[in-house]
């Protein structure tokens, strides 16, 4: 199971669109296939967005979805190290703190501030597709991924995909075995 810190903006993304990614990585969740987690500011943060009225008004069960997979399908720290100056935006730096804490393996956010950063004290920080490739190849083995990719395709994928380390080397066999 991958532990994940998902911002605000991609959890009011998929409250308010229902998109195909972000459906998908609620899935995922649900079935146990990666463990959320939140801090009290990620949490506070979120919990005051959906309480705006337009956005309270548009997202619905969607919004009651998320709070009840929140109370019961996810892990969450308190504040125990303090990050200051790593991300261009401070509001920010408060995932990057639940994600440290809470030893993830990715940071999923669509915030140019936070993608920018690439990666953060060995946590990947991806966009939602990307995090999708990577739970994909979580779940295949080095021989699944030969079977399924090409060598140059493996190559561009360890290029310019983050990956946690346990992919990463599956990946890596995957290539050279």
């Amino acid at each position: 199971m991958l532990n994940v810190v998902i911002d605000t903006s991609s959890l009011i993304s998929y409250a308010l669109t229902h998109g195909d990614i972000m459906t998908k990585i609620v899935q995922a969740w649900e079935d146990g296939e990666i463990l959320p987690i939140f801090s009290p500011d990620t949490h506070g943060e979120l919990l005051d967005v959906l309480a705006r009225p337009y956005l309270a008004a548009r997202s619905g069960r969607a919004r009651n979805f998320i709070l009840e997979k929140i109370e019961k399908q996810s892990f969450f720290v308190q504040r125990t190290v303090s990050i200051a100056g790593v991300c261009r935006d401070p509001n920010d730096e408060k995932f990057l703190v639940c994600a440290v804490v809470g030893k993830a393996h990715y940071l999923v956010s669509s915030d140019k501030d936070l993608l920018d950063l690439k990666q953060y004290e060995g946590i990947c920080i991806v966009d939602p597709g990307t995090f999708l490739i990577a739970l994909w190849l979580a779940k295949l083995t080095a021989a699944e991924m030969r079977a399924t990719f090409s060598q140059q395709a493996l190559r561009t994928i360890q290029e310019n995909v983050c990956l946690e380390p346990e992919t990463a080397v599956k990946l890596q066999r995957a290539l050279y075995e």
